[in-house]
């Protein structure tokens, strides 16, 4: 679509392909509010975690609570965050769900990342009354490239990011993508400190034009201490980020060596794609577990959250284009088992052994989904559709 620029030429608007509604469009010509980021703007605005994407979705809110992150789409949301309770917005990692403590260590070596406004249910199922993320890997290429990226900064901070490309054949090319991130903790006794390594193989089989499979593994690990609960009014008004050397009573002291952090996520799975004539077909087998380590003080009371969850999931869809209707059906398949037990407790001990915490919710669940789903958009103009 051609506009004229200032310097009174004719500047060609860039055409942007999305694939948040499962189908290849124009993002404006798709009949949903769709914001498209790419990997390297999301790089240049310094956006590491998803709680950056803010910068870029104004209808987002994406806040830190403990080792989740809650999220909300033109207001709509969850901030239960117990593994038991769906979300309500829905997270996606080339093409695979990802449950609500799985969301860490996704934004390096990204392609683009997509959020698509809105009740979703009809594509993403009851976890997307807000509306969907989407968060796609950079495939290998067969040009060899490969880039290192070095960043430091006060709190020692140190950032190392890279990744390669390898062309093993002409049918097959290979990457793999590292980053390590850490810094010394803002608060008081090293609390709210980074330190995470993430890592990625992937490969691309591409046997003709028609057909590619795209494999790959995501491992991410965080170590780093977590942030405490700063009560009000401030222990020191100079200093807000200052943690009192006690709370209510000075036989709980906040103990550094109890507040941890350990998250670990592990994502196993392929994208196979053929075409055949109009008929374009699509697979997305995954798996996803996660390992969840987390203990803080909220109000200078113990807060432990304990989550190991694996989740396995297929999903095969179809899409065809009749003319001005676009048609897409599939089918999806997801069961997932969590065990998780957190809970608030009584002042603990100075030192160990510990008063045993009082549990506020221990679970163990098991749970199996099925779903067949549709779509048609019919362009009765140019300018309207019907969905």
């Amino acid at each position: 679509m051609p506009t004229t620029n200032p310097g009174g030429g004719q500047a060609t608007l860039e055409e942007v392909v999305v694939t948040a509604r499962k189908v290849t469009e124009d993002l404006q010509e798709a009949p949903a509010s769709i914001v498209a980021v790419s990997g390297s703007q999301l790089q240049a605005a310094g956006v590491v975690d998803v709680q950056g994407l803010e910068k870029f979705v104004p209808s987002a809110n994406l806040r830190s609570e403990g080792p989740v992150v809650e999220t909300f789409i033109r207001g709509v949301g969850s901030n239960i965050d117990s593994a038991n309770v769906d979300e309500a917005v829905s997270y996606n990692y080339n093409g695979i769900v990802l449950s609500r403590f799985a969301t860490a260590g996704l934004l390096f070596d990204v392609a683009n990342v997509q959020v698509i406004a809105g009740p979703q249910g009809t594509l993403y199922g009851g976890t997307a009354a807000g509306g969907a993320i989407n968060v796609t890997s950079a495939r290998p290429k067969d040009d060899a490239a490969g880039a290192i990226t070095l960043e430091g900064g006060n709190y020692a901070r140190a950032h190392f990011s890279g990744f390669q490309d390898i062309p093993v054949s002409d049918m097959l090319s290979v990457r793999g993508a590292i980053d390590y991130d850490r810094r010394d903790g803002y608060e008081t006794y090293g609390f709210d400190a980074q330190d995470s390594i993430r890592g990625r193989l992937s490969a691309l089989i591409t046997p003709n034009d028609s057909a590619s499979v795209l494999v790959f593994a995501s491992g991410s690990y965080d170590d780093g201490k977590p942030a405490v609960a700063i009560n009000n009014p401030l222990y020191d008004s100079s200093n807000p980020w200052k943690v009192a050397p006690a709370g209510p009573t000075y036989a709980n002291p906040v103990d550094p060596n109890y507040v941890q952090r350990t998250i670990e996520t592990y994502v196993f799975g392929a994208n196979a794609d053929i075409a055949m004539g109009d008929n374009h077909f699509t697979y997305i087998p995954g798996f996803v577990h996660n390992i969840i380590g987390y203990q803080t003080y909220i109000g200078y009371f113990p807060h432990p959250v304990k989550e190991s969850e694996a989740q396995v999931s297929q999903e095969l869809r179809w899409n065809r284009r009749f003319d001005a209707l676009a048609l897409s059906a599939g089918v999806f398949y997801l069961h997932d088992s969590v065990g998780m037990y957190g809970g608030f407790g009584a002042p603990i001990l100075p030192k160990p052994p510990y008063i045993a915490v009082t549990p506020s919710g221990q679970l163990r669940q098991d749970e199996t989904s099925y779903a067949v789903f549709g779509q048609g958009v019919y362009s009765v103009t140019d300018k309207l559709r019907l969905t």
